[in-house]
Order: C-alpha cells, then structure tokens, then sequence
C-alpha cells in the first residue's frame, strides 16, 4: 500500500520573446502629377514605331523632340493611384499620349518607386491598337486595378457619341499586366455602316468672268442596317497642269471644301447630292 499517486508538477510555458526582425518597407508608388511630369522615365512598347521610345526626360509633363523635321510628342494626359501589384500600397497608372505628323497612340503605364526612392517603370498596361481597343479615353481606378476606358473607333471629325465605349480592368500578374475584368470585346457597332460614294465628270460652263458647273455625287449605303448621320466631305483641287521641272514639286490649290450632313439613309438605299462649284478663272 503506496498510498494515492503523486500529480506531475505542471510544466511552464516559456515566455514569449518579442520579434526583433524589421517590419517590411513598402516604397511609396504614390507619385503626383508634378512629380512625373518633370523626372525621367523609361518608355517603352509603343505600336507606332515612330513614337520615342527609352529613357524619356519629361519637362512640364512633355518629352518633345523632332523626327524629319516634325515635331514628335509624347505627353502625361492622366494619371491615377491604385494598388495594380496587390501588395496594399498604391502604385501610379498614366495615360500616355504620343503625337506624331497624323499619328497618334495612346498607352497606359504603370509606375512605382524601388527602395531608393526612384521611379521605376512597372511595364505598359494597355494600349491603342491592342485587339479592338482603337482608342484610350480615360482611366479610373478600382479595387483589383485600374480601369480604363476603350472605344472600338477613333477619327477625326467623327461625332463623338458614335463610338461604343467599355471600362475594362488591368491587373498585375506577377509578370506583367493583363486584363482581369470587364467586357473582352465590342459588339458590332450599330451606328457605322459601309457607304460609297460615285459620282459623274465635273462639266465647266463659263460665266461671265468665272467657270461654273455642278458636282454631282451619289452616296450608297451597302450596309445592312440604317445609317442615321451620313456624312460627305468633298474637296475639290486644282491640278496642277504644268509639266514637272526637276527639282520642283508640283502643287495643289484648293477650289472648294465641302462637308454635308444628310439624313438617315436606309439600307440599299442611295442619296444624290449636287454642289455648284464656281472657280474663277484666273486660276486655268
């Protein structure tokens, strides 16, 4: 008889030490408008080729240099600030426009500062000319990345509802940006349709000092659906009569400049548009 068993000393849990391992810096990829429109950046991925590409220093939110003696633009249209590589700190998205002759393209980038405090470039997010993106008109941020507004068309002189006009989503993937939300394509565009325009010899008639005649024009729709603001531009030009001289390039002069807004036109359906034209003629 030994008696009732003797309980274990309860053992001690050891104290905790707190961790003396430093807290990871994240760089603040906040950068403002100020800030990136007067530092060097590294631009690259443009589809124009003539568009600058490299190292690119900005001046007052412009890089502007020369290429065959026209001026060649690049410039910081917007920016925002969003999380894009998820690691809870902001990074910068721009909208970049480069501007060349009659070319023009736009492309958003993204930008972050490394732990020196630079400005580094992430990679491009989107640009015109990508898929059926014909245009970047403004960009937003959200959530998961930024947002960016794309048009299936983009022309000079074109009434500014007809294009159609989606927000798609860009996000960082590890490696690069691509998109992660939003619509992937463009329904056909109701509001275009195809057109053609023929039209019969200019016949000139004097008149007193000058020559007068009537241009005559007939626009066709092709298409399979209405269109509802047809519009005819017309230019007519002197030709130049004269034999070439070397070294002499020969000119145009310009008689008349016309723009015509018609009414809807329905499908199969043709429409004949008759313009005078009167050129004085000192110019024959």
């Amino acid at each position: 008889d030994t008696g009732p068993p003797t309980p274990p000393s309860p053992s001690l849990s050891p104290t905790p030490v707190p961790s003396t391992a430093p807290t990871p810096v994240v760089p603040d990829g906040r950068i403002s408008t100020a800030q990136l429109g007067r530092a060097t950046l590294d631009v690259q991925g443009w589809i124009i080729e003539d568009c600058p590409s490299g190292r690119l220093a900005f001046d007052d939110g412009e890089y502007r240099t020369e290429r065959d003696g026209m001026p060649n633009v690049v410039t910081i249209e917007d920016l925002v600030h969003v999380d894009l590589d998820g690691d809870s700190a902001d990074e910068t998205a721009a909208l970049l426009q480069c501007s060349f002759f009659d070319s023009v393209e736009r492309m958003v980038v993204g930008f972050d500062r490394d732990a020196r405090d630079r400005i580094v470039t992430m990679g491009p997010i989107v640009r015109s000319g990508d898929s059926d993106i014909a245009w970047i008109d403004r960009i937003r941020s959200s959530a998961t990345g930024v947002e960016v507004n794309v048009t299936d068309i983009h022309e000079d002189l074109m009434p500014i509802d007809l294009p159609q006009h989606q927000w798609r989503r860009y996000s960082w993937t590890g490696k690069g940006f691509a998109q992660s939300g939003g619509p992937t394509a463009f329904a056909p565009n109701q509001k275009i349709t195809d057109l053609g325009v023929t039209g019969v010899q200019l016949r000139l008639r004097q008149e007193g000092a000058n020559y007068a005649g009537t241009l005559t024009l007939t626009v066709h729709n092709h298409g399979d659906h209405a269109a509802q603001r047809p519009r005819l531009m017309v230019t007519v030009i002197e030709a130049q009569k004269r034999r070439p001289v070397e070294g002499c390039v020969n000119t145009r002069q310009v008689v008349a400049d016309f723009q015509c807004d018609l009414a809807p036109l329905a499908a199969g359906a043709s429409r004949t548009v008759r313009i005078p034209i009167i050129i004085r003629k000192s110019l024959f």
